[in-house]
């Protein structure tokens, strides 16, 4: 890790957070703070240890500071639209979405906004409301064709019963992207088990989810070469 880079203390910090070793992701933040090292990624990183160790007010402070920084604002409230989602509070997450939404057209980065549109639809699939949950993918398709876009509304199509609709988009997206890393073993495996599950087949679920942690385990020994171009 390069010791003036901001950028390398904030994904230490996040490979941390995935490990569940929050003290060693706080660590190195202390680090980075004593080298007078700043990233817009360690209010991410900080609002996710603040969440998982049930800080409602760790998570305000880092919403607080991103207010009005386009390079990270529109990420951290729509992490509170998830965080408002899990506690069942449907109608904050809703308006969280909704600010995260305009952030991001603010910035100009209308695929991103139209991604988070389109996983407002898959909360709203798993909170019951189908018919609002598809309108909200269509909606998102309607507003770019990236990828991220196409995954979140085929997920949120799957979610809500549309199987014909949620299995045509997964196929295109399949056929569009056939050596892309991050489709082919994890966005097009998770559509397919929840399609698989929703036609009774948990065998085929449960192969397809497979694919998922040999992808993870491939990733963790450094043993995958990733070929995804989207980064």
């Amino acid at each position: 890790m390069k010791a003036d880079s901001p950028v390398s203390y904030a994904f230490l910090m996040f490979g941390y957070i995935a490990l569940n070793r929050l003290d060693e992701a706080k660590a190195t933040y202390g680090r980075a703070l004593e080298r007078k090292l700043y990233s817009p990624f360690f209010l991410s990183s900080l609002y996710q240890i603040a969440f998982l160790q049930n800080d409602v007010a760790g998570m305000a402070q880092q919403i607080e500071k991103s207010a009005g920084h386009p390079a990270i604002e529109d990420t951290l409230l729509a992490n509170e639209a998830d965080t408002a989602a899990y506690s069942g509070r449907l109608r904050k997450s809703q308006e969280f979405s909704q600010q995260a939404i305009g952030s991001a057209e603010r910035a100009g980065e209308k695929e991103t906004a139209a991604s988070y549109f389109a996983m407002s639809g898959v909360r709203e699939a798993l909170f019951g409301n189908g018919e609002e949950a598809r309108r909200r993918a269509v909606l998102a398709m309607h507003r770019s064709a990236g990828v991220d876009v196409q995954y979140g509304s085929a997920l949120a199509l799957a979610y809500a019963g549309e199987d014909r609709e949620a299995q045509s988009l997964t196929d295109a997206l399949g056929r569009r992207l056939p050596e892309a890393t991050i489709v082919q073993f994890n966005y097009l495996p998770t559509i397919r088990a929840k399609l698989a599950i929703r036609r009774g087949n948990t065998s085929a679920a449960i192969e397809s989810l497979n694919k998922l942690e040999r992808y993870g385990r491939q990733i963790s020994t450094g043993g995958f070469v990733v070929k995804s171009g989207r980064h």
